[in-house]
């Protein structure tokens, strides 16, 4: 990575570790979004700031996104809304995959069943796991 590689010869203070996601962490332990952090530096190196905001905006809205999450609470905000107006949180990424276990045959269609959701399984995997994420009020 071309701007960390002279730092840390410096025996001086080093702010670094504070400032930057990515940059050397004590025991070595690589941050979580330190990936996306390097994609972003190797595509923006040495390109300039104004080709770098057009051909690495991908790298850069990926970085973003791990940093502060923005999307993820969004998404989360929208399960929350749905549950306080009392409705269930239909997600299409349960259909498909309950589509495509039945393509490669891992899960029999039952009798009378609609295509989509089941009565067990991934549905009432997904309803619990969602219930526990959103840290329910406690009851009264």
């Amino acid at each position: 990575m071309p701007w960390f590689d002279k730092m840390y010869d410096i025996k001086s203070f080093d702010i670094d570790r504070w400032l930057l996601p990515g940059a050397k962490q004590p025991w070595s332990n690589a941050s979580t979004c330190f990936a996306y952090q390097k994609e972003w530096i190797e595509c923006s190196d040495g390109i300039g700031r104004l080709r770098a905001i057009d051909e690495c905006k991908i790298e850069w809205e990926d970085f973003m996104e791990c940093t502060h999450q923005t999307k993820t609470l969004q998404r989360l905000k929208q399960i929350r809304l749905q549950r306080d107006k009392g409705m269930e949180y239909k997600d299409w990424r349960i259909k498909e995959r309950v589509r495509k276990r039945r393509r490669w045959g891992l899960e029999k269609e039952r009798a009378g069943e609609k295509e989509g959701y089941e009565r067990r399984g991934i549905d009432s995997h997904y309803r619990i796991t969602v219930s526990i994420l959103l840290l329910r009020p406690p009851a009264r």
